[in-house]
């Protein structure tokens, strides 16, 4: 009897050791999920009061901390930011979730219409999307993003109107309704990733990061006459940022850009009417921040291309002849000696330069500028 019995209190003390060993670390992790949870309510709080004390108009409601026991994640309703120098930020609602074992990546996620609004030189620009989702990946000490990626759609770019309180479309001093329409570029869908290195590039020819940009049914602007058509069926952008770069706002890449900083397209893709254009070069640049330089393209379907051309008035019908027999001779791998036909891909030298397009001798188009 008391053998049972010291037999049963033993394996009783066993069972409540082992309970321990197993409800401590729970216990603990729940502490710190709360804790955490009570600070990133209040750094959001924070924010968003410290938006108020700088003059900002600023509305939010469900501020929500949720996604125990495996995630932290933080949810805003619909909500508002009107600064008053013009920037705006307007969400149908938004939220960010990170695992407690990777906090140094975040995944986004955008539910419905979200407005962003900033300033660019005298006028402003809106960004408007109908939904989409992300991830940011910080820097170890979580000071800074490193990189991450975007996934939008129905995407807008178009000018904005002027004050803290315009609203979406409206339009600003001196611009109408057609004409902010003349110029709104949209896409589908727009996916975009940037990867910095981990170590600080120290000279021109380091690599800083890399950049991937898809998009698909790109519709440009009204006002921009082009023979090919306002759509752009893919646009598929693949680069690597090289020099010492550092902020990515104005005065970070005028730094980079004096130091030596580039652009080197490793691979352009644009599928436009008939067009098929693929395109490598560097870029660097100019004074006022845009990109300008030197780009060998590679050409197909260039025989309807030039019947566009012809169509569209761009080039004579009796010069057609003259313009295709060179072109063919100008092909990479012709599958036959008739000059009537282009067969295979032309090679041409494209160049931005002061805000056009030019490929070869001719201004193809002129180029989005952000009036830094």
């Amino acid at each position: 009897m008391f053998r049972a019995t010291s037999r049963w209190g033993k394996l009783l003390r066993i069972g409540l050791v082992m309970w321990l060993v197993m409800a401590l670390p729970s216990a603990l992790y729940v502490a710190w999920w709360v804790f955490a949870s009570f600070t990133i309510r209040g750094l959001v709080t924070q924010v968003l009061e410290g938006e108020r004390d700088a003059g900002s108009l600023v509305e939010y409601d469900q501020l929500q901390i949720g996604g125990f026991p495996l995630a932290l994640r933080v949810s805003l309703g619909d909500s508002s930011i009107f600064r008053p120098d013009g920037s705006q930020w307007q969400s149908a609602g938004v939220s960010a979730e990170a695992r407690p074992w990777r906090l140094r990546a975040v995944q986004l996620t955008f539910n419905g219409r979200q407005r962003l609004q900033v300033p660019a030189g005298s006028a402003l620009l809106a960004l408007t999307m109908e939904r989409g989702q992300g991830r940011l990946d910080a820097n170890p000490e979580l000071t800074a993003v490193d990189g991450g990626w975007l996934s939008l759609t129905e995407v807008t770019l178009a000018p904005a109107g002027a004050g803290a309180g315009a609203g979406a479309g409206a339009a600003g001093p001196g611009l109408s309704g057609a004409e902010i329409a003349a110029a709104t570029t949209t896409a589908a869908t727009f996916d975009l990733s940037l990867s910095r290195v981990p170590q600080v590039p120290t000279t021109a020819s380091d690599l800083a990061a890399t950049v991937d940009l898809v998009a698909f049914k790109v519709r440009l602007p009204s006002g921009i006459p082009t023979p090919l058509g306002r759509t752009l069926d893919l646009v598929n952008l693949s680069a690597r940022l090289t020099g010492p770069l550092g902020r990515l706002d104005p005065e970070g890449l005028a730094t980079w850009s004096r130091a030596g900083g580039a652009i080197e397209i490793d691979s352009l893709k644009l599928s436009w009417g008939p067009l098929h254009l693929e395109a490598k070069g560097r870029l660097t640049l100019d004074g006022a921040l845009h990109p300008e330089g030197p780009l060998t393209v590679e050409l197909t379907g260039t025989d309807q291309l030039l019947e566009t051309l012809v169509v569209g008035g761009l080039v004579r019908a009796k010069d057609a002849p003259t313009v295709r027999s060179v072109l063919h001779a100008m092909s990479r791998k012709p599958a036959s000696n008739d000059p009537g036909t282009i067969e295979g891909p032309v090679t041409l030298p494209l160049v931005i330069r002061k805000g056009f397009l030019f490929l070869g001798p001719i201004k193809l188009m002129p180029l989005p500028w952000v009036g830094w």
